[in-house]
């Protein structure tokens, strides 16, 4: 795939916050910043040494122009660095990191910082017309999470609207998904319980009526979940359908980040690298079923990396929704058993922009802690794409 063997170093993320939450009043730059410093600083890079920082951001409108700038200049990046924000919807921090990689594969730079950063709660709403007025009648306003996020833009309905023709087709019932999304729940929960997350998380410092406050803890999941109490939520977007808000992730906020380098430089700066990106796959299918835009990345990750489908150690899946997790698993041919083996986005939930950047993060931190040498990283793409990256870890 390259004639540089690409590395990863100290990959870092912020806790993730819930709807309305810790975070709702933080713009996602400041997120993204605080990532940026934290990774350099764990890392022991001077930040000038760096080539570029890229990072992933989906709903961009009202962050101000080029939010991967802010996050690089307020991160402490020298102002000489670039930084380009790149939107491949859930799977732009995954896609950050192969565009860095890229780069670096090509010999242009040396080294980079890539991530995702996301704030779903200062989604702004959108006038269409307001610039030119309005001479009479009605206006509407538009939700810039759901236009730019959430909602396909072909047919202008509601992703989780589409995943419920996924489950269908794969005959995924809703006891199933209220079942992936309490192991979800649970295995979040006490992984997070045994402390197993505090190496990976950036505090970021909140400012309260008490002064300033650092944010460390992920808020979104919920420990006393139960199937009973999933199974009496209705459901979310059809009458008649399966998917609920029990089995699909929040609305969230969050960032993580990394260094991403050529491992021959990376050894002479004295850096550790976690890991290699031994290759990537981007595939795509009708947009209607983009639950299953991972199926297509996977197979073409492993075959440009020579691995096959019984050499993943470990798999984190998007949990976009249950129902994609399981049909996703179901078509590769995966063990359960190795896939998002402490919990996934329906505990942790979903910052869009940043959560390809933060799955990689949390499954680098899991496979270093287990002794696990090969992993995948494959997120679904709203429009009918998915991304995945092939990990092989080294220390």
């Amino acid at each position: 795939m390259a004639n540089r063997d690409v590395v990863i170093c100290s990959p870092v993320r912020t806790a993730i916050g819930t709807y309305g939450g810790s975070y709702k009043e933080m713009p996602a730059t400041d997120l993204g910043a605080t990532v940026v410093r934290a990774t350099l600083d764990r890392a022991k890079l001077q930040p000038g040494e760096i080539g570029t920082v890229v990072m992933g951001n989906v709903i961009q409108a009202g962050n101000r122009m080029n939010p991967a700038r802010q996050a690089a200049i307020n991160g402490g990046v020298p102002v000489e660095v670039p930084a380009m924000t790149v939107n491949r919807v859930c799977g732009s921090g995954a896609q950050a990191i192969a565009s860095a990689a890229q780069e670096i594969m090509l010999g242009f730079i040396d080294s980079a910082v890539a991530g995702g950063m996301e704030n779903m709660d200062r989604a702004p709403y959108l006038m269409n017309s307001g610039r030119w007025g309005y001479r009479m009648g009605d206006a509407q306003i538009f939700d810039s999470m759901l236009m730019d996020g959430l909602n396909d833009a072909f047919s202008g309905q509601h992703s989780g609207w589409h995943t419920e023709d996924l489950a269908s087709s794969h005959q995924i019932t809703r006891e199933d998904q209220d079942c992936w999304a309490e192991r979800s729940q649970k295995r979040f929960s006490a992984a997070q319980s045994a402390g197993k997350f505090a190496a990976e998380i950036a505090a970021v410092e909140i400012f309260s009526r008490k002064g300033p406050v650092k944010f460390d803890k992920d808020e979104h999941n919920r420990p006393e979940t139960t199937l009973e109490s999933l199974s009496k939520l209705k459901p979310a977007f059809r009458k008649d359908g399966t998917i609920t808000a029990g089995n699909a992730p929040g609305l969230n906020s969050g960032a993580a980040a990394m260094v991403v380098a050529d491992r021959t430089w990376a050894e002479k700066k004295g850096l550790q690298p976690m890991a290699r990106l031994a290759a990537y796959g981007i595939g795509a299918v009708e947009p209607g079923m983009f639950g299953l835009g991972p199926v297509p990345a996977v197979k073409q990750a492993l075959d440009r990396a020579g691995w096959k489908i019984g050499d993943i150690g470990r798999i984190e899946i998007n949990e976009a929704f249950a129902a994609i997790v399981l049909a996703v698993t179901k078509d590769l041919g995966l063990s359960p058993d190795v896939v998002n083996v402490e919990g996934g986005a329906i505990a942790h939930g979903h910052p869009i922009g940043a959560s390809g950047a933060v799955l990689t993060t949390r499954l680098l931190h899991s496979m270093q802690r287990d002794g696990i040498k090969k992993g995948v990283v494959t997120l679904c793409i709203g429009g009918g794409q998915g991304i995945a990256l092939a990990l092989e870890t080294m220390t």
